[in-house]
């Protein structure tokens, strides 16, 4: 087992034991409900709910500044933020949804999360036969919030909606516009890619997702659904196909010790375990199902992206966790460590050359 799993189950072993020992209370019903650096409220981007329809709700998360919660895969350490629902007869709720998230790094450990405010949201189906009355969505959320400690947080949240014909207008809410960029940024479409496992990486290929060369690209990120297996810290490679040298047609992702013994063991099965998750392409967000696929060498090395460093406010204003050797967020080879570090944090950020501006720096895909 390598030294940065072990850490990583570790610290997740001990972070579960504190979650259970010493959660943050919070009010019931208090909507919002602030606990420590969090606050956390159930929205819906309509003001009524439409009987006989999938509606969306969701989990507001208000982090304040540099505070973070988690996705549904947290990485290195960290837990993913849950949702337990009490609803009315009649009423059902989905798996939570998960936005694209940043990926942040306390060297040697990275983690994936949310920063800022960011809406999970989760569709509700509503009974035709509730149409005219009023319901009330409860639900329990609780979530690990972190800056340099951890700290675990719970509470009690409800909604309390009017249900109107399924035909009839709903309205926008306040949160309609919060909706609106979390699910931009969800998968909007699922694809088979050929994924391989190499002696010491993983290979996705990108196939047609990206017909231009890769400065005009603005972003490439991979985000797997697999906890274990990979070095989540590592540069996520991007690599040229053969004799077209400015087009990205694979992203190469290193493995720890856990990957690299079962990718000995069973290559098949490591592809298709360690090559699922979401892909981030330009403005495209796809669910990856991994195909297994035979590795062969990659072409040139075209650009290399490292996880946001955590900034640490103890160390001093504008201190930070690099990794060794890191060029900023996305570095494109051939600049060495003296490209300046990207503008802009989280989800949106992309390609730059050297101390330019970037192509893209704004929070949304």
């Amino acid at each position: 087992m390598s030294n940065q799993s072990a850490t990583g189950r570790f610290v997740r072993a001990l972070l579960l034991a504190v979650c259970i020992a010493c959660v943050v209370p919070a009010g019931a019903w208090a909507a919002p409900v602030r606990v420590d650096a969090v606050e956390v409220e159930l929205v819906a981007p309509v003001n009524a709910l439409r009987a006989g329809r999938a509606e969306w709700v969701g989990l507001l998360i208000r982090h304040d500044p540099h505070w973070h919660t988690y996705w549904r895969n947290p990485g290195d350490s960290g837990l993913a933020t849950t949702l337990e629902w009490q609803m009315p007869p009649g009423f059902s709720a989905g798996a939570l949804q998960w936005p694209v998230p940043a990926r942040f790094l306390i060297a040697p450990l990275a983690s994936y999360g949310y920063e800022d405010d960011v809406v999970l949201p989760v569709r509700v189906q509503v009974p035709e036969q509730a149409a005219g009355t009023r319901v009330r969505l409860e639900a329990r959320a609780a979530w690990l919030m972190c800056r340099e400690v951890c700290i675990p947080g719970e509470a009690s949240l409800r909604l309390d909606l009017p249900v109107v014909a399924a035909g009839a207008e709903a309205g926008r809410s306040v949160h309609a516009a919060s909706f609106e960029r979390a699910l931009a940024l969800l998968p909007a479409a699922t694809r088979e890619l050929p994924v391989a496992v190499g002696a010491d990486s993983l290979s996705i290929t990108l196939e047609a997702l990206t017909p231009e060369p890769v400065l005009s690209t603005p972003r490439i990120e991979f985000f797997p659904y697999a906890e274990t297996g990979l070095l989540h810290a590592a540069p996520q490679r991007i690599h040229a196909a053969p004799g077209s040298p400015d087009r990205p047609a694979r992203i190469e992702l290193a493995l720890n010790d856990d990957g690299k013994s079962l990718a000995r063991k069973d290559p098949g099965e490591a592809a298709k375990t360690l090559g699922a998750g979401v892909l981030v392409v330009g403005s495209q967000v796809i669910e990856v199902i991994a195909r297994a696929a035979p590795y062969v060498a990659p072409g040139a090395e075209l650009a290399r992206l490292d996880a946001k460093p955590v900034v640490l406010p103890q160390q001093g204003a504008g201190a930070t966790a690099r990794a060794s050797g890191s060029g900023g967020l996305l570095s494109i080879i051939g600049l060495g460590s003296s490209g300046g570090a990207m503008s802009g944090s989280g989800p949106g950020v992309g390609l730059q050359a050297g101390g330019g501006a970037p192509l893209q720096a704004d929070r949304t895909l």
